[in-house]
């Protein structure tokens, strides 16, 4: 674990040491759904609209970060020492994760600016779910529960399972 731990801290120190694309990768959802939002409310009307604009917004540079992780990668083999890293005691499962677990956390900080931007400046309406049952299953009463042995009872029963020779 503390392996992980030294590759996190040392992918997000070589991060916050280059600020431009750090704070690039802030900025620009916000001038993406500034820019874009006039476009979904002209169609879909205010509320939906927001609502499409930042969804595309989260989605559109979800992907980008999804790029971003793949390309630590690359950029480890390009500069020949994707081999020197595989040579340590590291698991591959560890290198994955310690490349990705810094783009990771930009990302949530990236939707987190989105989405109170779009909720500040934009009126975004979150809507609470009321407390109690969810929605999609007050109309829908759950389905009675069978004892695992009443089931499996039920199966051998109908003679419908593989092992039945008597047909």
């Amino acid at each position: 674990m503390t392996r992980l731990v030294v590759l996190v801290r040392h992918k997000t120190l070589l991060m916050l040491r280059e600020t431009g694309p750090l704070l690039s990768r802030l900025i620009l959802p916000l001038v993406f759904l500034t820019l874009l939002r006039p476009l979904y409310v002209s169609a879909q009307g205010p509320q939906a609209g927001t609502e499409q604009a930042v969804i595309s917004t989260l989605v559109t540079f979800s992907f980008l970060a999804l790029s971003l992780s793949g390309s630590a990668i690359l950029t480890e083999r390009l500069a020949r020492t994707w081999d020197r890293l595989r040579s340590t005691p590291l698991h591959p499962a560890e290198l994955l994760a310690g490349k990705s677990l810094p783009v990771l956390a930009a990302l949530l900080t990236q939707q987190i600016l989105i989405i109170a931007a779009a909720v500040y400046f934009f009126a975004l309406h979150i809507p609470h779910p009321p407390p109690g049952r969810p929605p999609h299953l007050e109309h829908h009463p759950p389905a009675p529960r069978r004892p695992p042995r009443a089931c499996l009872q039920m199966i051998l029963s109908s003679g419908s399972w593989s092992g039945d020779t008597s047909s």
